[in-house]
Parts: C-alpha cells; structure tokens; sequence
C-alpha cells in the first residue's frame, strides 16, 4: 500500500481551463513564506490593489475583497443619487399636489 498524502496540494483554476488569454496547465507554483505551492505564478497574481495577503486571477481586477468593496461603493453612490432625485420629485409633487391644509375650504 502506499503512503498517505495528507497534505494540501495547490489547485491552480487554470490548470484545465483558460484564463481570459492564458492558455490551461503549464502552472508554475510559487513558494512564498514557507509554503510549499502558494500560488501559481501563469495563472494568479497578488492583488494588484495592494491586498498583498490577497491572490487573485490575472483577468479580475482585484481579489474578492476589493472587488466587493468597489461594489459597495458604487451601491453608495447609487443610492447617494437615487435620494437626491427622489427629493426633488417629492418636492415638485408637493407643489403640484397640495395636502387638505393648503387647499381652499368649500364654501
């Protein structure tokens, strides 16, 4: 019988499929802080937003955490401007639209 592997082999995403333009296999691993396969140097990149902990795939703009991040932000400004617009037409409708105390009374 043969030995047992218990230790955690890296898995490249690109090993059996393409990465945007980068062809699948041929990865090559990278050791970095004593650990043996820590990404793979064809395929994945550190994040290029500065996350250096962070390894992302060379198509993506960022690792996970950035990428929600900017999702956040852009949801903010959204909704930073969806307020404004949803101010002004309330403040026309009320112009428009006058409630019972600004009506004049029946005779």
């Amino acid at each position: 019988m043969g030995q047992l592997r218990t230790g955690t082999k890296h898995h490249c995403p690109g090993k059996n499929c393409w990465i945007s333009d980068i062809s699948p296999g041929g990865c090559r691993p990278v050791k970095e802080a004593g650990i043996k396969n820590a990404y793979c140097s064809k395929h994945e990149q550190k994040c290029p937003n500065g996350c250096a902990s962070w390894i992302c795939l060379k198509n993506q703009s960022g690792c996970g955490n950035c990428v929600r991040e900017e999702e956040m932000e852009s949801k903010r400004e959204r909704e930073a401007a969806q307020t404004t617009r949803d101010a002004a037409n309330q403040a026309q409708d009320t112009f428009w639209n006058p409630g019972k105390e600004r009506k004049k009374p029946r005779k």
